[in-house]
């Protein structure tokens, strides 16, 4: 009774509906009737709401799945906050890929920032805000790491400082892939910063979100990896897929063909780039057509 579909076939509304079902299986609840849950940290802990929710896949569910809850089921969305930044107080910084109440650390970004972002200036406020700007601003520039110095999560803020992109040959693999999804966590950290009255960040997260264009190569118009001496990875495939972060490729489970569109933020900055509007969509008619 969520939605109303008028004049729609039998078979639109069966699609419909069952692509809503699947929607609906996660994220999960796993607090327990008292409320108690265990977190991340492997402590028991009570919350606040009595609900705990987890199996949020954000790489892969905060382009559009996130947005599309905000509409279907606004009553959970606080829900959703509120454990993000329980998960942030037991292990420093927002979930990357929890599940199970674990922190997985596979995947790159943190893409709770535009979940809660996106909550935040759609108007929800059953959070605490402070904690969320907090939250957000601390696991975008916090390199946090084990006893022996290697970063937890697959971001070292430091050296994306240092260089405003992802260097080949200064990490295992994905430069290209996090660089640009970095870029867009930057940016809406920066939509919020600016809500919030805070110019000084705004700036900054503002600058970072431009990192995208250090690893597009306007001699081939196509995201590329780069060293650290400014070079560009060489031979150079558009098609070869990346997958595995330990191996030598610049991309996470795609190639630049598709990596090169992820300028969320800035379409007309990444048109530009690319040559213009006429080029970008032969580019784009390409990655369809090959």
């Amino acid at each position: 009774n969520r939605f109303e579909i008028p004049g729609a076939a039998l078979g639109q509304r069966t699609a419909f509906y069952t692509a809503l079902y699947h929607l609906f299986i996660q994220p999960n609840d796993i607090a327990d009737a008292d409320g108690r849950y265990r977190g991340g940290d492997a402590r028991v802990a009570t919350a606040k709401d009595g609900v705990y929710y987890t199996g949020l896949s954000l790489w892969d569910t905060f382009r559009a799945a996130h947005p599309f809850y905000t509409i279907a089921v606004p009553e959970r969305i606080d829900g959703f906050v509120t454990y993000m930044l329980g998960h942030s107080r037991a292990l420093g910084f927002l979930p990357v890929i929890p599940y199970f109440g674990w922190e997985s650390y596979c995947m790159i970004g943190n893409h709770a920032v535009p979940v809660i972002v996106d909550a935040y200036l759609k108007g929800f406020r059953g959070f605490d805000v402070d904690a969320a700007f907090t939250a957000v601003t601390n696991s975008l520039t916090v390199s946090h790491r084990d006893l022996d110095g290697r970063p937890k999560i697959k971001e070292d803020w430091d050296l994306y400082d240092r260089y405003g992109y992802y260097p080949f040959d200064r990490i295992d693999g994905e430069s290209v892939s996090r660089t640009l999804e970095c870029s867009y966590d930057d940016w809406c950290a920066a939509r919020m910063c600016e809500a919030l009255g805070d110019p000084q960040g705004a700036a900054f997260f503002n600058r970072r979100a431009s990192n995208w264009t250090n690893v597009i190569d306007r001699s081939v118009g196509m995201a590329r990896g780069r060293r650290a001496d400014g070079g560009w990875r060489t031979p150079f495939d558009p098609f070869a897929t990346g997958h595995d972060h330990r191996k030598a490729n610049d991309f996470t489970e795609g190639n630049s063909f598709q990596y090169t569109w992820h300028v969320l933020q800035d379409p007309p900055g990444l048109f530009n780039r690319l040559g213009g509007t006429e080029k970008s969509l032969e580019k784009l008619d390409r990655l369809f057509k090959e």
